[in-house]
């Protein structure tokens, strides 16, 4: 039966915060439920032992991480020592480091995100055919300017010809404030699947899956757009790119914190926990 718990200020009646449930909670998460609001509102010491969140919040006793099965590609900008390759910590381990291809390499002020400024780009060898994938990224847009053109913040180069390439689009269809995720083959566009950036200067966490039907786009570990796509992505051999389009063009203006590659498609609770786990 549905359960309601209510947070409120003793002092002045205000209700802050309404719960509602449509199962029965155990004791356990009645007690993280408990815990969860009352030191989100400050309520922490009308909480008495022996309730196991007297002396911490439930969020402190839980720390995620980044979700590692098939995840192929990871670049963090906050372990990028400043010069030479950005080394790749995921499973292909240093064979798929990536190489700057034009322009200079440049942390922010705060080290957690690398500088693009309409000339740097950046290479890396492919990670091999994938029929299903998730590309995600940390993102921050810094000018109002994306690029010259349609660009992209990481994507498998385009050969030409019938080959299909996977992206994480900026610009999506000269929108030059969408993010999105599509495929590009025998010269056409795929459906894809997008959503609008109006703010400058706000990290946001974007992922973009293909499961074998549909093209999924998360922001910060939220879904906001989905369109159908029947076409298997991977073109092997070609390298892939980040900051620039599939074509090594129109490089891009950002920051960008974070790049995920997976040969997989994430689910939205696995989206949902990388987000949690790297939004510091």
């Amino acid at each position: 039966f549905p359960v309601t718990i209510l947070c409120f200020d003793r002092w002045d009646g205000f209700i802050n915060e309404v719960l509602v449930f449509n199962r029965y909670l155990s004791p356990d998460d009645r007690q993280t439920v408990e815990g969860y609001l009352a030191w989100k509102w400050g309520c922490q010491s009308n909480l008495n032992v022996p309730h196991h969140y007297v002396a911490s919040s439930p969020a402190t006793l839980s720390s995620p991480s980044v979700v590692t099965s098939s995840l192929l590609i990871r670049f963090d900008a906050s372990t990028y020592p400043g010069s030479g390759v950005w080394s790749n910590t995921g499973s292909l381990g240093s064979a798929n480091n990536a190489s700057i291809e034009t322009g200079s390499a440049i942390k922010n002020i705060e080290g957690n995100g690398i500088l693009f400024d309409g000339l740097t780009k950046w290479t890396f060898p492919n990670p091999g055919s994938m029929s299903r994938y998730s590309l995600s990224a940390w993102f921050k847009r810094t000018t109002s300017t994306v690029a010259t053109g349609q660009t992209a913040i990481v994507t498998e180069s385009y050969p030409g010809g019938a080959q299909v390439n996977a992206t994480l689009n900026f610009g999506v269809g000269g929108v030059t404030s969408t993010i999105g995720t599509a495929y590009y083959s025998g010269n056409t566009w795929s459906p894809n699947a997008s959503y609008a950036v109006t703010r400058l200067n706000e990290w946001i966490h974007v992922t973009g899956v293909y499961n074998g039907s549909f093209l999924l786009m998360y922001s910060n570990g939220i879904l906001v757009g989905s369109n159908s796509a029947a076409t298997t992505p991977g073109a092997a051999g070609a390298v892939w790119r980040i900051g620039a389009d599939w074509s090594g063009n129109n490089p891009m203006f950002g920051e960008l914190g974070q790049i995920l590659v997976y040969n997989r498609d994430l689910t939205a609770f696995e989206v949902a926990t990388n987000f949690a786990a790297t939004r510091s």
